[in-house]
């Protein structure tokens, strides 16, 4: 029914209110997500909402790629400027435009007036020497350089053997480094208090007391027993000086860092280092190398302790044994009673059970004893270099030996190595010292007569006395190890030797014997381990070494040397002859008759050798030592170090021990019979 006096407006107000805010809302829609969306100003641009952070991650990415380029590119510069050089010119220029300033009170007579140093200006100055050192000890070694070595430093194969192996003789001397005698020569006043001269400001030589350099010069003893050919020993090819005193610095502040430089790189200044040592025996420094009679009396001592060692452990594994019985005894008793007892008990238990059976106690008592004794002996092997997990001597540790040096705040050592040389030559050294002038860069401070003095940067020390001979030894010796007059058939004499020759080569000597007739020359074929081989220092050492054992697989491209070597001596037995030395030991007590070779030795002279004293010499014992060692030698691999013998079937590896004898300090002068073979 419609109602009257409405209009159609007023009846549809409130659908017309809803179009219109649905058509509102609507439009709002389409202008929001068709039309137009929102957007943000970046970088001075309109981005929607959704690509704003764009143009950060792409600036993002462009840092990154500039930071890990290998070229990136560098800001221009207009001009560039020498920093060092405007250093060095202001530093050396003066303070002021004029040479004199005004007076502006008093005359100063002294810095110290003014509360600085006690420096005099003008005046004279105590000139620093450094202290003379004392004489070098030096000693000669023997051994074979690593290959990869002598490829690696240029002009040391020029130097060796043409062909490996690279067998090399050299010389190392040391001296002592005087702390306490440097710095009071620092501190000298060579006229007291009183007099004019002053000694040395601290703040002229407190970072100058590091020693840039330690010479040592040599001469070569001539054939008429004279000495000569004075030369400095030069660096080792390859191991450049720490400190380069062909340049000199510009001032004392240079000169103050140079010092620096030398007391950081002490061990490199003062200790150089030396090769690899491929085969024999390892470098140590000349006051660590045992004596032969220290050696020897070092080797007895390990023998006498080894033997007490295998003494008391058959001791403590005797008492164990014994605790063992008793301990079974105990079960099969405690066994038998519980079986009488019907087992309601369970078997009777020792009536004493905490204190424990008495005999049990003293034989673990007995043990502990032993094994107290065990340990005690075995710190007196390590001592002495012997350890238990092989035959092996214990190497040498350099650094723990500096570390006990430093620890005992006495001299240091320095040392330096001699390795151009000849065989069988005998030579002499002494060494210096330089350090730096602490007068140097001071002129302006001296008096005019000392100004000459402060013009060197560097200053040495006197030379040492001279070190005691040194031989190099030959590569090749020979000895007479048995004579006999001997009689033939129908009563002729026939005189006959046995000689010993010895060659050093891959890094022992080697052994070969001969026996010898009158008129027959020294001549013999000597036997080498197997395995002894050349390397390819242009591919791995590992990939190319011998491998022991009669099964094991080898290399390819190994390349062998060959297990026999010939050795000879230009010396030749004239013939045999009673010794003129008499020993006892003959029948009813009479004097037992001895004979000696004469021999033609490689210098041309005739002498007599006797067996006995051949024997005796300390250059034979080191020499045939070292030969026994090199027996049972397995070559080491280049980098690697020495390695053990393969285990043999149903029995135990098996280790060689280099005989610590090879270093000898006091060898002999003269070579025996001349010393070296073939000429």
């Amino acid at each position: 029914m419609k109602l009257k006096g409405v209009s159609w407006i007023e009846a549809n107000f409130e659908k017309l209110i809803v179009g219109v805010m649905l058509v509102v809302c609507l439009a709002v829609l389409v202008l929001q997500f068709v039309v137009v969306s929102n957007k943000v100003e970046v970088g001075g641009q309109k981005r929607a909402l959704g690509n704003a952070f764009a143009p950060a991650a792409e600036e993002a990415n462009r840092a990154i790629a500039a930071m890990e380029s290998d070229s990136p590119p560098l800001p221009e510069f207009d001009q560039t400027e020498d920093l060092a050089s405007s250093y060095a010119s202001l530093l050396g220029s003066g303070v002021s435009p004029v040479d004199r300033l005004a007076e502006f009170g008093e005359a100063v007579e002294s810095i110290d007036e003014l509360g600085g140093s006690d420096v005099i200006l003008g005046n004279s100055f105590a000139t620093f020497t450094p202290p003379t050192p004392a004489s070098p000890l030096g000693v000669g070694y023997r051994a074979t350089l690593n290959p990869y070595e002598v490829a690696e430093y240029e002009g040391l194969a020029a130097l060796l053997p043409a062909e490996q192996p690279y067998d090399t003789p050299w010389i190392s001397a040391e001296i002592d480094i005087d702390e306490e005698a440097i710095e009071a020569a620092f501190r000298a006043d060579p006229d007291g208090p009183a007099g004019e001269i002053q000694p040395l400001p601290q703040d002229w030589w407190r970072s100058k007391q590091a020693v840039l350099s330690v010479e040592f010069e040599r001469e070569q003893q001539q054939p008429d027993g004279s000495w000569g050919g004075s030369t400095i020993v030069a660096s080792l090819p390859g191991f450049e000086p720490a400190i380069d005193l062909s340049v000199s610095p510009s001032n004392w502040r240079e000169l103050d860092q140079i010092a620096t430089r030398a007391a950081q790189a002490e061990d490199a200044v003062l200790r150089p280092g030396f090769y690899d040592i491929l085969e024999g025996q390892p470098w140590r420094p000349p006051s660590a190398v045992p004596s032969f009679e220290d050696a020897e009396r070092g080797q007895d001592e390990i023998r006498r302790l080894e033997r007490q060692l295998a003494s008391v452990r058959d001791r403590i594994e005797d008492r164990r044994g014994a605790l063992s019985q008793l301990g079974q005894r105990d079960n099969d008793r405690g066994g038998r009673e519980g079986g009488r007892e019907g087992g309601r008990e369970g078997g009777r238990q020792p009536e004493d059970e905490e204190a424990g059976d008495p005999n049990v106690r003293r034989i673990e008592r007995e043990i502990e004893r032993l094994e107290q004794q065990e340990q005690g002996i075995l710190d007196d092997l390590e001592v002495l270099g012997w350890s238990e997990d092989s035959d092996l001597v214990a190497a040498f540790d350099l650094e723990s030996w500096l570390s006990t040096k430093r620890e005992e705040d006495g001299p240091m050592p320095a040392w330096g190595h001699d390795i151009r040389l000849e065989q069988g030559g005998v030579y002499r050294y002494r060494a210096r010292l330089v350090m730096a002038n602490p007068l140097f860069g001071r002129a302006a401070s001296l008096a005019e007569e000392q100004k000459e003095a402060a013009a060197a940067a560097y200053v040495r020390s006197a030379w040492s006395d001279w070190s005691e001979p040194v031989e190099i030894g030959w590569p090749e010796y020979f000895f007479v190890e048995r004579a006999s007059a001997g009689t033939g058939l129908g009563g002729q004499a026939r005189p006959t030797a046995r000689g010993e020759l010895y060659r050093f080569h891959y890094g022992y000597w080697r052994r070969a014997v001969v026996s010898l007739e009158p008129g027959d020359r020294f001549v013999a074929q000597v036997s080498l381990p197997e395995g002894l081989q050349i390397w390819d220092t242009a591919a791995p050492a590992g990939e190319q070494a011998w491998n022991p054992g009669e099964d094991a697989e080898q290399p390819e491209d190994l390349e062998l040397l060959p297990t026999t070597m010939p050795v000879s001596a230009n010396a030749w037995l004239l013939d045999v002859v009673p010794s003129p030395f008499a020993t006892g030991g003959g029948l009813m007590g009479a004097d037992s008759v001895t004979f000696e070779a004469v021999i033609r030795g490689p210098d041309g002279r005739v002498s007599r050798r006797s067996p006995d004293q051949e024997r005796a010499n300390p250059l034979y014992q080191r020499i045939a030592d070292s030969a026994q060692a090199g027996e049972d030698q397995i070559p080491s691999i280049p980098g690697q170090g020495r390695r053990d013998r393969p285990r043999e079937e149903g029995g135990e590896d098996r280790d060689f021990r280099p005989d610590p004898r090879g270093f000898d300090r006091d060898r002999p002068r003269d070579p025996p019979g001349g010393g070296a073979g073939g000429g």
